[in-house]
């Protein structure tokens, strides 16, 4: 087959002057996924920023609304009651992402709308997070664009695009700017400010978020979010038309568009699946044995895209053997990660520019018990990890970072065979 190849800038540059537009389940080890579902029922100022910023906008100008990035977001919990979590980062333009620490004590201040000021806080916790790449606002800029991270309690903060269905809160902002939180200011202050997800859905309840535009194109990323916290309580944020909206999210997964609300009543569309495999049936005087074993998650769907992301790793979270501990959890979740990830050309996306390629920058696993980051990126098959409870976290202690992995994922044995 001649299939196109990605260009290797990811995207056209824009036209000079152009603006994006402003924005406006599962325990594992069960036999049915239908189970799930009715028993648990509820509610750098330097080339590199530049070629970023000229991938981004040219995502942004030609198919986003069609075209998503995407990411998968999911959890396991395991028999000794370890919270286990797992996220891809699937993106199309470079994502030159750094795992950064950031110690206890920080102040940090967000932007109102109007070039006025909003909310400020002292962080209460320290935590590591990983930022979305490239910076794009200024290489010394304290915010960093955060996607993803964990605190020292256990709590666990994630983003993930969802386009043409996030509308965030500009006008509420700009009438209580006191109350006025960017939209890229959500995950630190998530992180440095709360413990478990009763808190956070309190705390959001008194906060605008509003999409501040970003680097000089002005940029506006439509996003939801999926926090858990050590308890095992999983919620997701959202912002749409009707206003910000704050689910329980009992399988603990998340995708991207549509609404998560919608994903929660697709999924009853796959009731039918289950981890049992068929046996063989009489026909007449005839016996029919099925052709090899795993016809329980026939019609399981294999595609790419959001809705089939959200079925396909929230039925095989749900079917998976429940992992005894800790060490189980990462493993399964290292397992569940390769059915989501996406690798270089399987998702190919052709608009008015060049053939684009989407697919998953990094991988993180987050014990949330005992607050370990464990991450790689797609050249590395290794995962690296940083123990929190290790680390300086004291107020004033220096922030530190390191760049996410590329290569170095294979390990050759062949000098260590012996007789």
């Amino acid at each position: 087959m001649n299939l196109p190849r990605p260009d290797p800038l990811i995207g056209p540059v824009p036209p000079p002057g152009w603006q994006a537009p402003a924005s406006e389940p599962a325990g594992q080890g069960s036999d049915r996924l239908g189970g799930f579902l009715f028993e648990r029922k509820s509610v750098m100022k330097t080339r590199t920023r530049s070629i970023l910023l000229c991938a981004l906008v040219g995502f942004l100008a030609t198919g986003a609304p069609t075209e998503s990035p995407g990411c998968t977001d999911f959890r396991i919990k395991a028999a000794d009651g370890t919270v286990i979590i797992g996220r891809t980062m699937d993106f199309e333009v470079p994502a030159l992402s750094f795992v950064r620490i950031f110690p206890r004590g920080e102040r940090w201040s967000s932007d109102a709308p109007g070039m006025r000021k909003g909310m400020s806080w002292t962080s209460r916790y320290g935590y590591v997070a990983i930022d979305m790449g490239g910076r794009l606002v200024d290489p010394l800029d304290r915010a960093e664009n955060l996607a993803d991270g964990l605190n020292e309690e256990g709590l666990s903060f994630g983003w993930l695009s969802m386009p043409d269905f996030t509308t965030y809160q500009d006008q509420a902002a700009a009438a209580e700017p006191e109350k006025a939180l960017a939209h890229l200011d959500v995950c630190p202050w998530v992180l440095g400010n709360f413990a478990t997800v009763d808190e956070v859905k309190a705390a959001f309840a008194g906060v605008h978020v509003w999409g501040k535009p970003i680097g000089p194109m002005n940029l506006i990323l439509p996003l939801h979010a999926s926090v858990h916290d050590a308890s095992g309580r999983s919620i997701v944020l959202e912002f749409t038309k009707e206003g910000p909206k704050v689910y329980d999210n009992p399988p603990g997964v998340l995708t991207n568009a549509p609404t998560f609300d919608w994903h929660m009543i697709n999924i009853r569309n796959f009731v039918n699946l289950k981890a049992m495999s068929a046996g063989p049936i009489p026909v007449g005087a005839s016996v029919l044995s099925p052709i090899g074993s795993g016809s329980g998650l026939l019609g399981i769907p294999g595609d790419w895209t959001p809705p089939s992301r959200f079925v396909r790793i929230a039925a095989m979270g749900y079917f998976a053997m429940t992992p005894q501990d800790a060490e189980g959890g990462v493993i399964l979740a290292e397992h569940l990660l390769g059915s989501v990830t996406i690798p270089r050309g399987l998702e190919l996306i052709r608009d008015e520019g060049p053939v684009r390629a989407n697919f998953t920058r990094w991988s993180v696993i987050k014990d949330l018990r005992n607050q370990v980051l464990y991450f790689r990126g797609y050249d590395s098959h290794a995962f690296r990890a940083i123990h929190l409870p290790r680390l300086d976290l004291r107020p004033d202690a220096k922030r530190l970072s390191l760049p996410m992995p590329t290569g170095g994922g294979i390990i050759d044995v062949t000098g260590d065979l012996k007789r």
